[in-house]
């Protein structure tokens, strides 16, 4: 739970105890729901940035000293394309996702010195149980609306997520990856 920072600090020690010092972190949770402005509610609005939000700050900021000390890091955090492309419905959502953008960017010059590798991916609208709270007509209109034609499957953002984490990717830091089948594009 991204909200509960005795939990994650759990994990993360018991990774480092199983797996030795932790050199690679892929931050991949969030919740979303869809509910209007006039409707937001401060409580929503404040569970949405804790989890998408605080939770990125909490699991990152729970192995960064770490990386900085070995002088070896590499992060992956997961954003969405809500935070480019206007989402009717999801203002507490995508300002979350906007957010991770923009700590992304912050570590990777503040890390960058200290050989630790911080990018994002953007993902559209991907074959996940998030998926699955939209109704068939919103389905469909995301996938028509897509230049594939269809939502992405969870390895391909895997796929990604290995490459920006590996040597292959060794001059890229402090970006955000847009990996939409083409339905948002930023230039």
């Amino acid at each position: 739970d991204l909200r509960n920072q005795e939990q994650i600090d759990g994990f993360v020690e018991k990774t480092r105890k199983e797996l030795g010092p932790i050199e690679l972190l892929v931050n991949c949770g969030a919740i979303s729901d869809f509910t209007d402005h006039t409707e937001m509610t401060w409580e929503l609005w404040q569970d949405t940035i804790d989890v998408n939000l605080h939770g990125v700050f909490r699991i990152l900021f729970a192995v960064k000293d770490e990386m900085i000390e070995q002088q070896f890091g590499r992060i992956v955090l997961f954003s969405s394309i809500a935070a480019f492309k206007f989402r009717p419905q999801q203002l507490h959502y995508a300002t979350s996702k906007a957010g991770v953008i923009a700590m992304t960017a912050w570590c990777a010059e503040a890390f960058g010195p200290q050989n630790v590798r911080v990018n994002c991916i953007a993902p559209g609208l991907v074959d996940t149980e998030m998926m699955r709270v939209l109704n068939s007509d919103l389905l469909e209109q995301a996938v028509q609306t897509t230049p594939l034609r269809r939502v992405g499957q969870p390895e391909e953002l895997a796929e990604m997520a290995c490459f920006l984490l590996s040597e292959r990717s060794s001059f890229t830091t402090g970006q955000t990856v847009i990996a939409s089948g083409g339905r948002a594009l930023r230039y």
